[in-house]
């Protein structure tokens, strides 16, 4: 192995450690205690880039499905919490947000129930477990993807 490689390599450990600072510390901000040791890996995903923002997001693998589901709900928390409140200052403070990394096909149907959530005034539109659901209200009938796709 020469030189280059193990600077490759040394930089990747870097950057996954730094990524689970980053996710540590956002869910202490939002009550949910976890440890590096509670996270399997994390990375910056560069295949999603957008023209809204420098910022990559981060793909997390938790040690156990629980730790997962306990940020999950709690990301309703994240309407006052930027990037600021992290310590990421090198940019401008933007939202964060909490999703579930969907497959290519499963982003692929999520896209015509967004539309339809827009044309019909649906209030609600969530993922769990890669199941995509659709609600107008709070007490109405749940829809599944299904539906969208027709």
């Amino acid at each position: 192995m020469n030189r280059k490689d193990m600077e490759a390599i040394l930089d990747r450990k870097l950057r996954i450690r730094y990524t689970n600072k980053i996710v540590v510390n956002f869910a202490t901000k939002i009550g949910v205690t976890l440890t590096e040791s509670d996270l399997s890996i994390s990375h910056r995903n560069p295949g999603e880039e957008n023209g809204r923002s420098s910022h990559t997001p981060i793909i997390v693998k938790f040690t156990r499905r629980g730790l997962r589901d306990k940020l999950f709900k709690a990301r309703f928390q994240l309407k006052n919490i930027t990037s600021k409140d992290i310590g990421y200052t090198r940019h401008p403070a933007t939202k964060i947000f909490i999703t579930e990394n969907l497959t290519k096909r499963r982003r692929e149907i999520h896209k015509p129930c967004l539309q339809m959530k827009k044309e019909n005034n649906y209030k609600y539109l969530w993922t769990r477990y890669g199941k995509i659901f659709l609600r107008k209200m709070r007490i109405a009938k749940l829809l599944r993807y299904q539906v969208c796709q027709n």
